[in-house]
């Protein structure tokens, strides 16, 4: 906690350990600086400064919380439960962090669990009814808990990853990309396999002119989900950016595809 005075000449110095130190010992004598303060005796200093302490404020009362931590380094983000879950830390890639609830900005050391092994990190998180969904890439979990007991994570069934972050939400289930096709998947039963028709693309092969998936450059590719069609956007051939779209309508069970170049996808209700 840091408190100044009304004297002009109060600053903060540098960002560092170097000038950051603590100016108050464990009997409370402060001075500007720790070596300052000479044990028996109370130092009063000459300037009214700011002055830093890491002594605990009992005054605060309990009112005030203590494990509002910054949250981790990560690139993967869902909201369940009203917390924000995270994934990605590139030291541990199989870990898990939520953030209090309603307060995503403080995430306190103890949220996390590992789910799995480091050397099968998490692809990508989504949320469905009641529980959260973790694709890694050779398998996935079903997580449910809450921010009071905790969360647990249990494996599929079916245990089928994804080389790829992204998914899309569809009444019949969450869609994700696997080495072997596209499927439904609600996380506690069998997948669904969509992909039948256009299987071939998956397995290195040409159909009809159409080039396969390229499976080096698979973590451009995209899903998204609008009005009963599930969209599809990856590089075919030698392209290492989506440039063909596979569209799969749910109503006749049937893929079309055709080219455009694509970055993200998402859809605006507002404006169809």
């Amino acid at each position: 906690s840091a408190a100044s005075g009304t004297a002009g000449g109060a600053y903060a110095p540098k960002d560092s350990d170097e000038y950051f130190q603590n100016s108050e010992d464990t009997n409370g004598r402060r001075g500007t600086y720790r070596w300052e303060i000479t044990d028996g005796h109370v130092t009063t200093e000459t300037f009214t400064w700011a002055y830093l302490s890491d002594l605990a404020d009992a005054s605060l009362g309990a009112a005030a919380t203590t494990d509002n931590d910054l949250p981790p380094a990560t690139n993967i983000s869902a909201v369940f439960d009203e917390s924000v879950f995270l994934a990605g830390n590139e030291t541990n890639p199989h870990r898990l962090f939520w953030t209090k609830r309603f307060q995503p900005e403080a995430v306190p050391t103890a949220n996390f669990i590992d789910i799995g092994q480091a050397s099968d990190p998490i692809m990508d998180l989504a949320a469905t009814v009641g529980a959260l969904g973790a694709l890694c890439r050779t398998t996935k979990y079903y997580i449910n808990g809450d921010t009071v007991s905790g969360f647990v994570a249990t494996e599929s069934p079916d245990r089928r990853g994804t080389p790829v972050g992204t998914h899309a939400i569809t009444p019949q289930g969450v869609a994700f990309v696997a080495r072997d096709g596209i499927f439904l998947t609600t996380f506690v039963g069998k997948d669904m396999e969509i992909s039948q028709k256009i299987f071939p693309l998956f397995i290195g092969e040409t159909v009809n002119s159409e080039s396969p998936i390229n499976w080096d450059a698979i973590s451009t590719a995209s899903l998204g989900y609008y009005k009963q069609k599930l969209y599809f956007a990856y590089p075919s051939g030698s392209n290492t950016q989506p440039n063909r779209v596979l569209v799969y309508s749910f109503t006749t069970g049937e893929w079309f595809m055709y080219d455009y170049i694509v970055r993200s996808m998402f859809f605006e209700e507002s404006t169809d």
